[in-house]
């Protein structure tokens, strides 16, 4: 009796000390968009601003925020359109009055916590006579007000990628720079936080790593905050990821990220059912894939899914992706890739303890021993 008592014992303690399975879902909610698989093209439900099929590039943001979808453009005109987040339908447009200047007028765009609505600029090189600017809606009805405008690094190229975390006055900005041009400093990126005297101003600070952990434009095209506010990862493609940390004011970098193709760029992080995910988008095959961050270091593909088949040129590596809504172990996902349309898909995540079913073998087992004997 005391063998078979402790044998149950430690095959509980196994289970107790056993790391849990995660397993997930990726797929195109067919509801949206013009085809039944979650992605829009062109027509017939697009409004127009998508413009795939050629290669102007003007489509490069989106963002989910007061259950819509936000998408940020230049096609036919600077505007950010507003979509119903079910079907993809245009809903409306963001006063876009005072959006002006910089080298590419408009492009990145995110949401804080508190449903205020961010959109950036490219700042290509950024000078005082050419600032980066980060603008903010309160509300869908409000104009724009620019809570940032000036140069965290002088000569840089930032805008192309950009994060937002937070909420309250304790909203947090990231923006990462580009390997061109060539300026010294450029293998980081900039950080902006609320002025603690005026709650319309943004502060920034620059932020460099450097060789051999971080090359110029490492966080150009992909980035986003991880679990914390003051974790932070980016990529520009082909070398991977780059797992960075803040906390403290101080920069160090924490780690390379193995992905699972050198062109996989956009990117957006959140937490399903307390299992740590990372979406990425091919900028080239658009292909969305889903990550397991348990280890943030080691991102684990659980799911794949490409809804376009034949993909466009997307030269920029342009484009982003955005979680929307997640409910126990379901969640929503939104993208863009230039060129090639607006996504919208369905992600399941269920963690599963690898050892229930061990247990119930093992319990078995003695079961069995004990009718034998």
């Amino acid at each position: 009796m005391m063998n078979r008592i402790a044998i149950s014992a430690a095959l509980l303690a196994g289970v107790m000390s056993a790391q849990a399975v995660v397993t997930g879902t990726i797929s195109g909610m067919t509801t949206f968009g013009d085809n039944g698989t979650g992605w829009m093209s062109q027509t017939p439900v697009a409004p127009g601003f998508i413009n795939t099929g050629t290669t102007t590039r003007n489509t490069r943001g989106i963002a989910y925020g007061n259950g819509n979808v936000y998408v940020a453009t230049r096609e036919g005109g600077n505007a950010v359109h507003i979509l119903n987040a079910t079907t993809g339908q245009k809903i409306g447009n963001l006063n876009m009055t005072g959006v002006s200047g910089g080298a590419v007028v408009l492009t990145q765009i995110r949401t804080d916590a508190d449903g205020r609505i961010y959109l950036v600029n490219v700042a290509s090189p950024a000078s005082a006579t050419s600032p980066f600017k980060v603008y903010r809606w309160d509300t869908e009805a409000s104009a724009p007000v620019v809570v940032y405008s000036g140069v965290p690094l002088t000569g840089a190229r930032l805008g192309d990628s950009f994060d937002v975390i937070g909420s309250g006055n304790n909203v947090r900005m990231v923006a990462g720079y580009s390997n061109s041009p060539a300026v010294t400093g450029n293998t980081g990126y900039a950080v902006f936080n609320v002025d603690s005297t005026n709650a319309n101003n943004f502060l920034s600070t620059h932020y460099a790593f450097g060789a051999p952990n971080t090359v110029a434009g490492n966080f150009r095209l992909g980035l986003t905050f991880t679990s914390s506010r003051d974790s932070i990862m980016g990529t520009q493609g082909s070398t991977g990821g780059r797992l960075t940390s803040i906390a403290g004011g101080v920069g160090s970098f924490v780690s390379n990220q193995t992905l699972s193709s050198a062109s996989e760029r956009h990117m957006d992080f959140t937490v399903i059912d307390g299992v740590k995910v990372l979406a990425t988008m091919d900028s080239i095959s658009s292909l969305a894939r889903i990550y397991d961050m348990t280890n943030e270091s080691a991102p684990a593909l659980l799911a794949s899914v490409d809804l376009t088949g034949t993909d466009l040129s997307n030269g920029d590596g342009t484009g982003n992706l955005a979680w929307g809504a997640v409910s126990g172990k379901n969640a929503t996902l939104y993208g863009v890739n230039t060129n090639n349309g607006v996504f919208a898909y369905n992600v399941t995540v269920v963690p599963e303890p690898a050892t229930m079913t061990a247990l119930a073998l093992g319990l078995a087992a003695v079961a069995r021993r004990r009718k034998q004997k």
